[in-house]
Formats: structure tokens, sequence, C-alpha cells
């Protein structure tokens, strides 16, 4: 019966496309990162937290006075400083014990920030001032991406490598670039 329309034929038409998967992931991934950074930006709108000091430096003192709009960029700021050196070590663990639970730690650091972005700043709140509490909170937030490189070594799989890389980030920042460039002009 191999005429049958209740016959499997094995043709290319029958699979899905190789990189079907890999558009799937880049598209949660947006989804994803972009849900992060609203929710972030409202808090940090919603509380209006900025950060005013004063600092001395060979007998000048300087007055440091920033917007919350300025200061949200700080806090992201604070959010590299702890994500960037982590990532090395991040990866090594990987090796070891596998890149599943290393993903699985930063996708429960993505999970628990709103939390600790909302409760955190009700529990730090009497014990220092809120900007403070934000920074200390969005540090928190870095640890999140300790995991970044390997989930996306999974989404790229080993055998793809450079080429389906480049087309991730090509695809991630011709919509992140021209955002950026539109939130800079407002």
């Amino acid at each position: 019966m191999p005429n049958s329309p209740f016959t499997y034929r094995n043709t290319d038409l029958d699979r899905p496309h190789p990189t079907e998967p890999l558009f799937i992931q880049i598209r949660g991934e947006y989804l994803r990162l972009q849900a992060q950074e609203d929710v972030k930006l409202v808090i940090t709108q919603f509380y209006e937290v900025g950060f005013e000091t004063t600092t001395s430096l060979v007998g000048f003192s300087y007055s440091v006075d920033l917007s919350p709009e300025a200061f949200f960029g700080y806090l992201l700021d604070a959010e590299m400083f702890v994500a960037l050196p982590l990532m090395a070590p991040a990866a090594k663990a990987a090796e070891r014990i596998g890149v599943n639970p290393v993903v699985a730690l930063g996708f429960a650091a993505y999970s628990l920030f709103p939390v600790v972005l909302i409760d955190g700043l009700d529990i730090l709140a009497p014990v220092m001032p809120l900007s403070w509490a934000m920074i200390l909170i969005f540090a928190f937030s870095g640890l999140r991406f300790a995991g970044l490189s390997c989930y996306k070594a999974l989404i790229v799989g080993s055998a793809e490598g450079g080429r389906v890389t480049g087309t991730y980030y090509l695809l991630q920042n011709t919509v992140v670039i021209p955002s950026a460039a539109g939130g800079g002009y407002l």
C-alpha cells in the first residue's frame, strides 16, 4: 500500500526545518527578556528611586544627584558588575556537573527576581536607603546571567557552531538595537 494516504513517507517535506526549534527558542527568550526588563522599568518608575549622595575627593566635595531614569542605567551596571565575573565560573561548573543544572539556577534567579524586587524592598527599607536596597537587589539579579552562556549553548547545540550563533545574535540585535535607539531618542 505505498500510495495509501495513511502511509507515512519520510521526505524532507514531512520533517520540520532544522532551524525551526531555534527560532522558537529565540522568540521565547526575547519575550522572557522583554518581560524581565519591563518589570524592572515599571518598578523603578513606580518607586521613582533616584540616587543622591555627596562624595569628597582630594579636598573637594561633589554632589551626585541622579534622576530615576539615570539611576536605572546604574542599576543595570550593578547587575552586570555581578554577572560578568560569574560567567566563567558558571561555564566551568557546567563542564563538571552538566549544563542543565547551571541553566536551571539561572532560570531560578530569573523567576525569583520579581519576588525579590517587591518583597526585598520591604525587608531592606528599614535598614538602608531605598536606592541602596535597589542596588543590592539588582546585583542579585546579575546571578541570572551566570547560566546565560550555558543556555545559549543548549539552544545552539554542539553541531551547528558559529553559523547559528551568528544568526541568533543577528536576529536578536535587529530588534534590540533599534528599540534601544528609540528609547534613547524618547
